[in-house]
């Protein structure tokens, strides 16, 4: 079968022009109907099987040598066997294309509505044979030779019923998992069907309305991403064609390309392919480039198939020692839906030097057939890059919606160099750690990068942590945390992560008492024993700032927390429950209000303020020394 599979593939649609959409589509309905005509010979196939022993049996109790026994057990395995061909008629389908939970679900729910009405009739035959009437137990497969005359009208009525009913299921059984191949089940997404507040798309929907994202010819993508001292080094992230394996980055300062038109320095990179639908295949290059000069404008170009492919430019902080300020753009649960893009375009004014973001920001729920999400993120923030005619490094910090599930869920993540999630795939965030041969790479493999990492942005130490989604809260990561902060003990530091700690509204439902008092005990002491400045938190859709706190307790000399990410995403978990707002009496301010918190840091001081979807302050501008 597999090998019938494949050539209907061929010949079906793997040579068709991949840039005609429509056409593609309909082809994929020919292939639809083609593997499903497959399946119904199986089924008919299987109902002359079960003829045969419809027959067998007729013969026995036409001579009244079958005992009850024997019926019983007949019985029995002809409805198995009924079961058994529609239980196979879905898994086989599921082995050439793979098949989701919902798809499942409608399919079992299909099956088994068929195999009760099959048994519902076989057990009317079995009450006219416990009856005494020698009728044979699967009538409604009989012949209609062997049928008595005054009930050939109804038995013709319910075989033609049966027929129609086996063809439904059959053609379904391989129609519903093909229609939803690879669901992607997103928020705040491009597109797709609304369902609940989600929009949904297939396969099948995304090759019908997507051009290839990444066609032969320039990048679609070119960021950057932090590897650790952004004074002196960046990755540079490229997403091209799957057919272009190599990559050739040549870069130089600004002022002496300017100077002298030639490039003098040249960066390997290495690549991953993320080969999954033709409308989302890349290969996804990042090259680190580092002994960078701090604080300059380098121009760089990328080569490759012979040609220049793309230009830009990308500047490095300044280093801990200058005396130049920075602006950070702080916020999370992004999205890329029409408020999010505007709350992104209004950074322009502010000429950010860094965009942090503390989870939930494709929301593609660790889906690679979302992977249009990420698309549409990178996007959003590639048309601040042209405006500003240079690229800002992201540091994307991981949420639920980087990988679909709730913190503390015990979820075994398996995390592939080519499968994702692209969470991993799309966003170097760290050097990587000694091999086993006891050198040094600088690129880590997708599979071994972790979700908690630390930048040095001018004289700061920025933590990005895990709130439990595939680092527990205490154990490696606290030590780490610990670690990180003794090693750079005479810097000003800065945490980012998505679920709160210090709430500004409560429902135990939403985020458990214990998972709260875990991430304290295990974060909020270290913060408050390293003099951190402040810790910026997320996954409320809120914003939010505390007073200083220290030991659960106002406190000049404490932590501020400030949130609660609310950059694009619609809603808010708690504030329409007064009784569960401030429950602690530690929240300053907490409202429903799209914001981005700015933050314009110094040699001494940090000024920090939010602004709003039309780029306004709309809170204290608040000025303070580093501890």
């Amino acid at each position: 079968m597999g090998f019938f599979s494949n050539l209907l593939k061929d010949l079906l649609y793997e040579h068709i022009d991949y840039n005609r959409n429509l056409d593609y589509a309909m082809m994929k309905v020919i292939y639809l109907i083609a593997f499903g005509a497959i399946w119904i010979i199986i089924f008919l196939l299987s109902i002359i099987l079960l003829r045969l022993l419809n027959y067998f049996i007729q013969k026995k109790v036409q001579s009244h040598s079958i005992k009850k026994i024997s019926f019983w057990l007949t019985l029995i395995l002809l409805d198995m066997l009924v079961f058994l061909i529609s239980i196979i008629s879905i898994i086989i389908p599921s082995l050439f294309y793979g098949i989701d939970r919902i798809s499942l679900g409608l399919c079992l729910l299909f099956t088994l509505s068929l195999a009760l009405i099959f048994f519902y009739l076989s057990m009317s035959q079995a009450k006219h044979f416990l009856k005494g009437k020698p009728t044979a137990p699967t009538s409604y497969l009989r012949m209609p030779s062997e049928l008595p005359d005054k009930n050939k009208s109804n038995r013709k009525k319910t075989k033609i019923w049966i027929v129609i009913s086996g063809f439904l299921f059959v053609y379904l059984s391989c129609a519903i998992p093909l229609a939803l191949e690879n669901l992607c089940f997103a928020s705040w997404a491009p597109m797709g069907f609304d369902f609940f507040g989600h929009l949904i798309s297939t396969k099948l929907y995304r090759e019908a309305i997507l051009d290839p994202i990444c066609p032969p010819g320039p990048p679609c993508h070119v960021y950057a991403t932090l590897s650790g001292d952004a004074s002196t080094s960046f990755f540079l992230n490229i997403h091209t064609s799957i057919d272009t394996p190599e990559v050739n980055i040549l870069y130089d300062t600004k002022e002496h390309y300017e100077t002298f038109h030639s490039l003098r320095y040249n960066s390997p990179s290495t690549y991953w392919a993320f080969d999954f639908e033709w409308t989302g295949a890349r290969n996804v290059h990042t090259a680190h480039i580092n002994d960078l000069i701090p604080d300059t404008m380098y121009y760089f170009e990328i080569y490759y198939k012979g040609q220049l492919q793309y230009s830009n430019m990308y500047k490095t902080l300044p280093a801990p020692d200058h005396q130049k300020n920075i602006i950070l753009a702080v916020g999370g649960d992004v999205g890329s839906n029409e408020i999010a893009q505007k709350m992104t375009g209004n950074l322009e004014a502010l000429d950010p030097d860094v965009i942090i973001i503390g989870g939930d920001g494709a929301y593609d729920n660790g889906m690679r057939s979302c992977y249009y999400n990420y698309d549409s993120f990178l996007n959003m923030f590639e048309s601040l890059n042209k405006k500003l005619n240079k690229i800002v490094p992201i540091i994307l910090g991981i949420g639920n919606h980087e990988l679909g599930i709730h913190s503390m869920s015990n979820v075994n993540v398996e995390i592939s160099d080519s499968k994702g999630p692209l969470y991993f795939l799309f966003f170097p965030q760290h050097l990587a750690n000694e091999n086993a041969s006891g050198s040094i790479t600088d690129i880590p493999s997708p599979g071994n990068r972790r979700t908690y990492f630390s930048q040095i942005l001018r004289n700061t130490l920025h933590t990005a942590l895990d709130s439990g989604y595939i680092s527990s809260f205490n154990g490696t990561q606290s030590d780490w945390l610990r670690n990180i902060s003794d090693k750079y003990s005479a810097l000003p530091k800065f945490a980012h992560y998505h679920a709160p700690t210090i709430c500004s509204c409560y429902l135990k439902d939403d985020t458990p008492d214990y998972q709260i008092n875990l991430a304290y005990e295990s974060w909020s002491s270290i913060f408050e024993e390293n003099y951190f400045e402040a810790a910026f938190e997320n996954h409320f859709h809120l914003f939010k700032k505390s007073f200083p706190i220290r030991d659960k307790k106002v406190d000049s000399e404490g932590v501020l927390y400030l949130g609660e990410g609310k950059w694009g995403a619609y809603g808010n978990h708690c504030l329409d429950y007064p009784e569960v707002v401030n429950q602690t009496g530690l929240i300053e301010v907490a409202s429903d209000q799209f914001h981005i918190w700015i933050l314009n840091l110094t040699a001494t001081s940090w000024e920090y303020y939010p602004i709003n979807e039309n780029g306004e302050v709309f809170y204290n501008k608040t000025s303070k020394t580093y501890f």
